[in-house]
Protein backbone atom coordinates (compact mmCIF):
# COMPACT_ATOMS: atom_id res chain seq x y z
CA UNK A 1 0.00 0.00 0.00
CA UNK A 2 3.24 2.61 0.77
CA UNK A 3 4.75 1.30 -2.73
CA UNK A 4 1.23 2.32 -4.19
CA UNK A 5 1.03 5.23 -2.47
CA UNK A 6 4.56 6.85 -3.27
CA UNK A 7 3.68 5.99 -7.09
CA UNK A 8 0.47 7.76 -6.93
CA UNK A 9 2.46 10.94 -5.32
CA UNK A 10 5.08 10.55 -7.98
CA UNK A 11 2.28 10.80 -10.72
CA UNK A 12 0.57 13.66 -9.19
CA UNK A 13 4.37 15.72 -8.90
CA UNK A 14 4.81 14.79 -12.40
CA UNK A 15 1.57 16.00 -13.68
CA UNK A 16 2.36 19.08 -12.28
CA UNK A 17 5.51 19.70 -13.52
CA UNK A 18 3.88 18.78 -16.91
CA UNK A 19 1.65 21.22 -16.88
CA UNK A 20 3.89 23.82 -15.08
CA UNK A 21 6.44 23.63 -18.00
CA UNK A 22 3.29 23.58 -20.61
CA UNK A 23 1.71 26.62 -18.62
CA UNK A 24 5.38 28.65 -18.46
CA UNK A 25 5.74 27.94 -22.45
CA UNK A 26 1.97 28.57 -23.49
CA UNK A 27 2.48 32.11 -21.48
CA UNK A 28 5.69 33.09 -23.01
CA UNK A 29 4.63 32.25 -26.49
CA UNK A 30 1.67 34.32 -25.52
CA UNK A 31 3.31 37.11 -24.52
CA UNK A 32 5.51 36.80 -27.76
CA UNK A 33 2.69 36.62 -29.83
CA UNK A 34 1.09 39.94 -28.60
CA UNK A 35 4.78 41.55 -29.51
CA UNK A 36 4.96 40.31 -32.75
CA UNK A 37 0.88 41.61 -33.30
CA UNK A 38 2.18 45.16 -31.82
CA UNK A 39 5.39 44.69 -34.37
CA UNK A 40 3.44 43.68 -37.34
CA UNK A 41 1.49 47.32 -36.51
CA UNK A 42 4.19 49.49 -36.64
CA UNK A 43 5.49 47.51 -40.26
CA UNK A 44 2.25 46.59 -42.11
CA UNK A 45 0.31 49.51 -40.77
CA UNK A 46 -3.38 48.96 -39.41
CA UNK A 47 -4.40 49.87 -42.93
CA UNK A 48 -2.66 47.37 -44.71
CA UNK A 49 -3.68 45.02 -41.40
CA UNK A 50 -7.41 45.89 -41.94
CA UNK A 51 -6.98 45.12 -45.55
CA UNK A 52 -5.89 41.52 -44.94
CA UNK A 53 -8.94 41.18 -42.11
CA UNK A 54 -11.25 42.58 -45.01
CA UNK A 55 -9.71 39.84 -47.44
CA UNK A 56 -10.69 36.96 -44.87
CA UNK A 57 -14.03 38.74 -44.89
CA UNK A 58 -14.72 38.79 -48.53
CA UNK A 59 -13.88 34.83 -48.17
CA UNK A 60 -16.58 34.17 -45.60
CA UNK A 61 -19.05 36.36 -47.91
CA UNK A 62 -17.98 34.71 -51.14
CA UNK A 63 -16.34 38.23 -52.12
CA UNK A 64 -12.28 37.50 -52.22
CA UNK A 65 -10.05 39.67 -53.74
CA UNK A 66 -8.89 37.07 -55.74
CA UNK A 67 -10.95 33.59 -57.08
CA UNK A 68 -7.93 31.78 -55.82
CA UNK A 69 -8.56 32.38 -51.89
CA UNK A 70 -12.10 32.08 -52.30
CA UNK A 71 -10.81 28.22 -51.03
CA UNK A 72 -9.31 29.04 -48.37
CA UNK A 73 -11.48 28.83 -45.91
CA UNK A 74 -10.95 27.36 -42.29
CA UNK A 75 -9.13 30.79 -41.40
CA UNK A 76 -12.00 32.92 -42.65
CA UNK A 77 -14.74 30.26 -40.99
CA UNK A 78 -12.91 30.44 -37.56
CA UNK A 79 -12.94 33.93 -37.43
CA UNK A 80 -16.35 34.29 -38.21
CA UNK A 81 -17.23 32.08 -35.19
CA UNK A 82 -15.58 34.18 -32.99
CA UNK A 83 -16.82 37.27 -34.18
CA UNK A 84 -20.44 36.78 -31.54
CA UNK A 85 -17.87 36.89 -28.52
CA UNK A 86 -15.70 39.73 -29.86
CA UNK A 87 -18.06 42.15 -30.93
CA UNK A 88 -16.90 42.11 -34.35
CA UNK A 89 -15.33 41.02 -37.23
CA UNK A 90 -11.98 43.37 -36.70
CA UNK A 91 -11.40 42.38 -33.15
CA UNK A 92 -12.06 38.47 -33.90
CA UNK A 93 -9.42 38.85 -36.33
CA UNK A 94 -7.06 40.31 -34.13
CA UNK A 95 -7.44 37.37 -30.82
CA UNK A 96 -7.54 34.69 -33.63
CA UNK A 97 -4.04 36.54 -34.90
CA UNK A 98 -2.45 36.50 -31.66
CA UNK A 99 -3.33 32.71 -30.56
CA UNK A 100 -2.45 31.70 -34.02
CA UNK A 101 0.95 33.06 -33.03
CA UNK A 102 0.83 31.67 -29.74
CA UNK A 103 0.08 28.16 -30.71
CA UNK A 104 2.75 28.04 -33.02
CA UNK A 105 5.26 28.87 -30.34
CA UNK A 106 4.24 26.50 -28.42
CA UNK A 107 4.91 24.02 -31.03
CA UNK A 108 8.31 25.16 -31.92
CA UNK A 109 8.88 24.70 -28.66
CA UNK A 110 7.99 21.19 -28.49
CA UNK A 111 9.47 20.38 -31.52
CA UNK A 112 13.13 22.11 -30.70
CA UNK A 113 12.64 23.61 -26.94
CA UNK A 114 14.08 27.14 -26.63
CA UNK A 115 16.07 27.22 -29.57
CA UNK A 116 13.42 26.25 -31.68
CA UNK A 117 10.78 28.37 -30.10
CA UNK A 118 13.68 31.28 -30.65
CA UNK A 119 14.24 30.25 -34.23
CA UNK A 120 10.57 31.18 -34.91
CA UNK A 121 10.00 34.32 -32.82
CA UNK A 122 13.17 35.45 -35.58
CA UNK A 123 12.13 34.06 -38.59
CA UNK A 124 8.92 35.59 -38.04
CA UNK A 125 10.59 39.21 -37.88
CA UNK A 126 12.91 38.55 -40.56
CA UNK A 127 10.24 37.55 -42.97
CA UNK A 128 7.76 39.60 -42.32
CA UNK A 129 6.93 42.03 -45.36
CA UNK A 130 4.37 44.14 -46.61
CA UNK A 131 1.69 44.67 -47.57
CA UNK A 132 -0.31 41.67 -46.78
CA UNK A 133 -0.59 39.05 -43.94
CA UNK A 134 -3.89 36.34 -44.73
CA UNK A 135 -5.61 34.29 -42.20
CA UNK A 136 -4.78 31.54 -43.94
CA UNK A 137 -0.74 32.59 -43.39
CA UNK A 138 -1.19 32.00 -39.22
CA UNK A 139 -2.85 28.75 -39.66
CA UNK A 140 -0.12 27.48 -43.05
CA UNK A 141 2.64 28.32 -40.17
CA UNK A 142 0.52 25.89 -37.66
CA UNK A 143 -0.07 23.65 -39.72
CA UNK A 144 3.48 23.04 -41.07
CA UNK A 145 4.88 22.74 -37.23
CA UNK A 146 2.39 20.17 -36.57
CA UNK A 147 3.73 18.43 -39.86
CA UNK A 148 6.89 18.98 -38.61
CA UNK A 149 5.71 17.61 -34.81
CA UNK A 150 4.18 14.59 -36.40
CA UNK A 151 7.27 13.97 -38.05
CA UNK A 152 9.59 14.28 -35.23
CA UNK A 153 7.27 11.45 -33.52
CA UNK A 154 7.17 9.43 -35.75
CA UNK A 155 3.53 9.34 -35.98
CA UNK A 156 1.31 6.95 -38.77
CA UNK A 157 0.98 7.61 -41.97
CA UNK A 158 -3.05 8.09 -41.30
CA UNK A 159 -2.06 10.96 -38.91
CA UNK A 160 -0.55 13.24 -42.06
CA UNK A 161 -4.03 12.00 -44.12
CA UNK A 162 -5.95 13.48 -41.45
CA UNK A 163 -3.72 16.84 -41.06
CA UNK A 164 -4.15 17.08 -44.86
CA UNK A 165 -7.69 16.96 -44.52
CA UNK A 166 -7.69 20.16 -42.24
CA UNK A 167 -5.19 22.14 -43.99
CA UNK A 168 -6.35 21.74 -47.46
CA UNK A 169 -9.21 24.03 -46.25
CA UNK A 170 -6.92 26.56 -45.24
CA UNK A 171 -4.35 27.41 -48.29
CA UNK A 172 -3.17 25.49 -51.49
CA UNK A 173 -0.13 24.55 -49.50
CA UNK A 174 -1.08 21.72 -47.79
CA UNK A 175 -0.38 19.74 -50.99
CA UNK A 176 3.22 19.65 -49.41
CA UNK A 177 1.92 17.19 -46.74
CA UNK A 178 0.41 14.96 -49.70
CA UNK A 179 3.79 14.99 -51.65
CA UNK A 180 5.51 14.37 -48.36
CA UNK A 181 3.58 10.93 -47.91
CA UNK A 182 4.36 9.98 -51.60
CA UNK A 183 8.08 10.62 -50.96
CA UNK A 184 8.23 8.77 -47.61
CA UNK A 185 6.50 6.51 -48.56
CA UNK A 186 8.77 5.58 -51.57
CA UNK A 187 11.73 6.27 -49.85
CA UNK A 188 10.38 3.82 -47.19
CA UNK A 189 9.07 1.07 -49.53
CA UNK A 190 6.02 1.70 -47.71
CA UNK A 191 3.26 1.79 -50.43
CA UNK A 192 0.06 2.55 -48.31
CA UNK A 193 1.34 5.96 -47.47
CA UNK A 194 2.82 6.56 -50.93
CA UNK A 195 -0.63 5.51 -52.35
CA UNK A 196 -2.49 7.79 -50.14
CA UNK A 197 -0.66 10.95 -50.56
CA UNK A 198 -0.72 10.38 -54.39
CA UNK A 199 -4.30 10.29 -54.19
CA UNK A 200 -4.78 13.31 -52.09
CA UNK A 201 -2.90 15.59 -54.46
CA UNK A 202 -5.83 15.24 -57.41
CA UNK A 203 -8.15 14.85 -54.55
CA UNK A 204 -7.47 18.13 -53.24
CA UNK A 205 -7.19 20.02 -56.54
CA UNK A 206 -10.93 19.17 -57.11
CA UNK A 207 -11.76 19.65 -53.97
CA UNK A 208 -10.30 23.56 -53.87
CA UNK A 209 -12.28 24.17 -57.24
CA UNK A 210 -15.38 22.63 -56.06
CA UNK A 211 -15.30 25.51 -53.11
CA UNK A 212 -14.33 28.12 -55.35
CA UNK A 213 -17.07 27.65 -57.67
CA UNK A 214 -19.65 27.12 -55.23
CA UNK A 215 -19.43 29.69 -52.79
CA UNK A 216 -17.71 32.54 -54.82
CA UNK A 217 -19.80 35.33 -55.81
CA UNK A 218 -17.50 37.78 -57.36
CA UNK A 219 -14.01 38.78 -57.23
CA UNK A 220 -13.25 42.35 -55.70
CA UNK A 221 -9.42 43.08 -56.77
CA UNK A 222 -10.30 44.18 -60.11
CA UNK A 223 -12.30 46.42 -58.55
CA UNK A 224 -11.08 47.59 -55.66
CA UNK A 225 -7.56 47.74 -57.07
CA UNK A 226 -7.34 49.51 -60.70
CA UNK A 227 -3.69 48.52 -61.00
CA UNK A 228 -3.46 45.56 -59.88
CA UNK A 229 -2.40 43.33 -62.95
CA UNK A 230 -4.34 39.93 -63.36
CA UNK A 231 -3.53 36.83 -61.50
CA UNK A 232 -2.08 34.12 -62.86
CA UNK A 233 -3.25 31.74 -60.35
CA UNK A 234 -7.39 32.43 -60.83
CA UNK A 235 -7.50 30.01 -63.57
CA UNK A 236 -8.72 26.50 -62.76
CA UNK A 237 -5.70 24.67 -60.92
CA UNK A 238 -3.61 27.81 -61.26
CA UNK A 239 -0.29 27.31 -60.53
CA UNK A 240 2.35 29.77 -58.43
CA UNK A 241 5.66 28.22 -58.88
CA UNK A 242 7.44 29.41 -61.70
CA UNK A 243 6.23 32.94 -60.46
CA UNK A 244 7.59 31.90 -56.97
CA UNK A 245 10.95 31.18 -58.75
CA UNK A 246 11.27 34.36 -60.88
CA UNK A 247 10.36 35.98 -57.97
CA UNK A 248 13.23 34.62 -55.89
CA UNK A 249 15.57 34.74 -58.37
CA UNK A 250 15.21 38.86 -58.67
CA UNK A 251 15.26 39.12 -54.67
CA UNK A 252 18.82 37.86 -55.49
CA UNK A 253 20.30 39.95 -58.30
CA UNK A 254 18.18 43.02 -58.26
CA UNK A 255 19.26 45.50 -55.24
CA UNK A 256 16.48 46.57 -53.54
CA UNK A 257 16.79 48.89 -49.68
CA UNK A 258 14.36 46.11 -48.35
CA UNK A 259 16.63 43.46 -48.74
CA UNK A 260 14.54 40.81 -50.20
CA UNK A 261 17.51 38.43 -50.57
CA UNK A 262 17.15 37.39 -47.07
CA UNK A 263 13.81 36.04 -47.54
CA UNK A 264 15.45 33.07 -50.15
CA UNK A 265 18.47 32.96 -47.92
CA UNK A 266 16.57 31.97 -45.14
Amino acid sequence: MQDSGDAGAKAVGETQKLLQRFGGQAALSLFCALVQFRLMMFILGPTNYRRSVDAALGVVTGHPHWRIAQSRVLGPWLVQAMTPLFGSFLWAHVVFSVLALAIAGVLAWRIGGLRGFLALQLGFVALLSTPWLYAWDYLDLVAFLVLVLFVKGGRPWLWFVGLYAVAILNRDSAQFIALWLVIEGALRRQWRPMVAGAALIPAGMVLLEVLRKLLLVQEMAPKLFLDTPSNPANAVFGWQLWRNLTWTWHAVVSPDLSLPFLVPLF
